[in-house]
């Protein structure tokens, strides 16, 4: 049964994000950990924008501030909830903002950083199908452990939702899991948590009794399948981060190869959603692309390069174990493949108040050295890494970088060490536009711009209307 174009009506999208994370051990609010170079709570506000929402709002609570900042590029409204009460509470909090407006909510978490935009689409065009009041998006596992099972009535409909710790063996059983995603009409849904009680032993409102609530009122619950398991998959500890950031790298190379990039291994390719690579680009074995990287058309960079918020111009050629920061390289231009006298050579700032930054780790040594070792019985080894700082010219002009010279007392001075990158932050996304799963080959194309490209297919783009959310103090 398919939606036709006049059914569809644009959706509110209700983001919880209030949750602590105390399984994460950190200070941070477990959202905002990130994936892949971006918050885990940037991929799901990424993919709810497809939807083209009347109103976007997403609910706060630990370490509000934190989590407000990193959502408001998206442009939502905030709705806090000042205690940890449970899900079924935290929806209840954004009441005063869609409490009244006409149409479905779409509750979703704000911690599965892998749901794609295609599945939120098919997962509203079911509901609609179905002419359901509630529908809940639900997959199958092989072991289900401690998520709440989905129990059917014998017509198929969905009866209620059981946590694990309160079921029963039989209903232990089911295979079919709730993933946390929602829709229902705006005012049913809040009339129904205003209606929950903290009858568990957690004393929380939970918003899986919004199930059992409707059904008593005569209307109709739809246990909606979900096709990928991996897609919901949540982020409650840091096995579960690095198991989601596992997954989305291996699609965003996957992306890049359909694109027209050469890896020559891309098991150890790390390449982050803010990258954009252009066709005919070669990354070395275990090249780092961090932050906001664009490589144009036909550039070479060699193994083992570590780039964060760099720019290199087409045919440019880097050597191997470089390690650059906001740094722009021209076009046709060749860093550290002869000597490392020639280091940063090639290399402009970027920002005159920034400045460049560029290191060089296991770079050729240039004849000068040599010589000095030589005469010096010094090891004919590589002494390590060499360090380049250009210093900021008075006239604004492209700074000369430091020129290398004789070690003092006549041995290899042991050159300081790179120092640890620091943490990416989180580039501003893109506004969501209708693309192909495997992104345009050009460096002004990301694969992963919806935070997370599709393995297969292209993501049709939701027809429903509606305005762009706007803000509200």
């Amino acid at each position: 049964m398919t939606v036709s174009e006049e059914d569809r009506q644009a959706p509110s999208v209700l983001v919880l994000a209030a949750g602590q994370g105390s399984r994460m051990k950190s200070t941070r609010p477990k959202v905002l950990h990130e994936v892949m170079g971006r918050p885990i709570l940037a991929h799901v506000l990424n993919a709810a924008r497809w939807l083209k929402p009347a109103e976007l709002v997403v609910v706060t609570g630990h370490g509000a501030e934190e989590v407000e900042a990193a959502a408001a590029p998206f442009g939502p409204v905030f709705a806090r909830q000042p205690q940890p009460l449970g899900t079924g509470h935290a929806v209840a909090c954004a009441r005063e903002i869609l409490g009244r407006r006409a149409g479905p909510v779409l509750v979703m978490p704000g911690d599965v950083p892998l749901i794609s935009p295609q599945t939120l689409i098919d997962f509203l065009d079911a509901h609609r199908a179905l002419a359901a009041h509630l529908s809940v998006l639900t997959v199958r596992l092989r072991e289900p452990a401690a998520y709440g099972r989905v129990v059917r009535d014998s017509g198929g409909w969905l009866e209620r939702i059981v946590e694990a710790r309160d079921a029963s063996a039989e209903e232990l059983a089911i295979d079919e899991i709730n993933c946390g995603f929602y829709v229902a009409d705006g005012p049913r849904l809040f009339e129904s948590t205003a209606a929950l009680k903290p009858d568990n032993d957690q004393k929380e409102l939970y918003l899986t009794d919004v199930v059992a609530d409707f059904r008593r009122r005569g209307l109709w619950a739809a246990a909606v399948e979900g096709p990928d398991p991996l897609e919901v998959l949540g982020v409650n500890d840091r096995r579960d981060l690095a198991a989601v950031q596992g997954v989305l790298r291996r699609r965003i190379n996957d992306a890049w190869l359909l694109a027209g990039v050469t890896m020559e291994d891309p098991s150890s390719a790390w390449i982050e959603a803010g990258a954009r690579l252009g066709r005919d680009v070669v990354l070395g074995q275990g090249v780092t692309l961090k932050g906001s990287v664009k490589v144009g058309e036909g550039a070479i960079i060699g193994p083992y390069c570590w780039l964060k918020n760099v720019e290199v111009g087409a045919g440019a050629r880097l050597g191997p174990h470089l390690a650059l920061e906001g740094a722009f390289v021209p076009a046709g231009a060749v860093v550290g493949l002869d000597s490392a006298s020639r280091l940063g050579l090639d290399l402009l700032t970027r920002s005159s108040a920034a400045g460049l930054r560029a290191t060089a780790g296991r770079a050729g040594r240039s004849a000068k050295t040599k010589k000095a070792k030589k005469a010096t019985g010094a090891s004919s080894r590589p002494t390590g890494e060499t360090s380049v700082r250009p210093t900021k010219p008075a006239d604004g002009a492209a700074a000369k970088p430091a020129r290398l010279t004789k070690p003092a007392g006549g041995t290899a001075a042991k050159p300081a060490r790179p120092t640890k990158p620091a943490d990416v932050g989180t580039a501003k996304p893109a506004r969501p536009t209708r693309q192909e799963a495997a992104p345009a080959a050009r460096p002004a194309q990301s694969p992963a711009e919806a935070g997370q490209p599709a393995a297969g297919g292209e993501a049709k783009e939701s027809t429903s209307g509606g305005s762009k959310a706007k803000r509200r103090g």
